[in-house]
């Protein structure tokens, strides 16, 4: 501002805001900027100002600077990913070597070594597992040693519980110590037959054990001239060698007591069950006699 003022004998000069007085010589002072020349501003305030290129500055208490064309000297790609949005995460920025990331998710890395990682999930954690595998990885561990597989696998005294297979070789014996079970055959192993016209009538049972109804022609008494009456009848038996042992007994029906079972002549595929009347009279009773098959070998 420029106050001139009449006075007597003259004019009175005053330099107002932004001006500087000396005699009658006016100056602009510091408080104007100039659009050109040097000058340090305090305190100002620009509203959008084209600041060209400063020489320096302080912009601790500056805002909105845009990343992405007012920062320079970032690398290839890190403007991009500051101008991201943080997906709901938290924390500091981390670098490529060597970075904690808590609780992180990953995506699909296309390559990693895990030797360090734990808390893998069996589960879900782990592809390309055959079917059942994943759940009995996460099954409690029974015993000890290493991981069996399906072909030829070393077990050192497991317990087996109910087994099922079509064979069992076994090196040792078989033991059993079940109060009320044992080593045998199950159900579906076995079978039945009943003989026809006679007690020298053959019977066909393909089965490793079962029951023979005999027919209930007469067995004769036993004679002091002949001694006791003997019948014999062959069983074909697809289920028996020639090396085998065979078990044979009156199970039921007729008087128990009244016979003697044997078998004899065992071949391949079949064998001679004989049936002794051991009485003194005529016994003329349909009885069933069981039989089991017990493996053997010669060699």
């Amino acid at each position: 501002m420029l106050s001139l003022w009449p006075v007597s004998g003259g004019v009175t000069y005053t330099a107002g805001t932004g001006l500087s007085l000396a005699g009658s010589a006016f100056s602009i002072d510091a408080t104007v900027a100039t659009l050109s020349g040097t000058q340090t501003f305090t305190n100002k305030t620009f509203t959008t100002p084209a600041l060209g290129t400063p020489v320096s500055g302080n912009l601790v208490s500056c805002t909105g600077l845009p990343v992405a064309s007012g920062v320079s000297g970032f690398g290839a790609g890190v403007i991009t990913a500051l101008g991201l949005a943080a997906s709901g995460a938290s924390g500091a920025i981390v670098l490529t070597t060597s970075p904690a990331l808590v609780t992180p998710l990953l995506g699909t890395p296309t390559s990693g070594t895990l030797t360090n990682c734990t808390g893998l999930p069996v589960a879900t954690g782990i592809s390309g597992l055959g079917t059942g595998i994943a759940t009995a990885l996460g099954s409690a561990v029974s015993g000890s040693g290493a991981i069996a597989l399906v072909t030829s696998p070393t077990f050192v005294t497991p317990a087996l519980g109910a087994a099922s297979a079509t064979s069992l070789t076994a090196f040792q014996a078989i033991l059993s110590s079940g109060a009320t079970a044992g080593v045998g055959y199950s159900t579906g192993s076995g079978g039945t037959v009943t003989q026809t016209v006679s007690k020298v009538t053959g019977a066909t049972l393909n089965k490793i054990n079962g029951a023979i109804t005999l027919a209930s022609t007469a067995i004769a008494a036993f004679s002091g001239v002949t001694g006791y009456t003997t019948v014999s009848f062959t069983l074909t038996n697809s289920a028996i060698a020639a090396a085998d042992n065979i078990i044979v007994a009156h199970s039921s029906g007729g008087t128990a007591g009244s016979y003697d079972i044997s078998v004899n002549a065992i071949a391949a595929g079949s064998c001679q069950i004989s049936v002794r009347n051991v009485t003194a009279g005529i016994l003329s009773e349909a009885i069933v006699v069981t039989f089991t098959v017990l493996k053997g070998a010669t060699s």
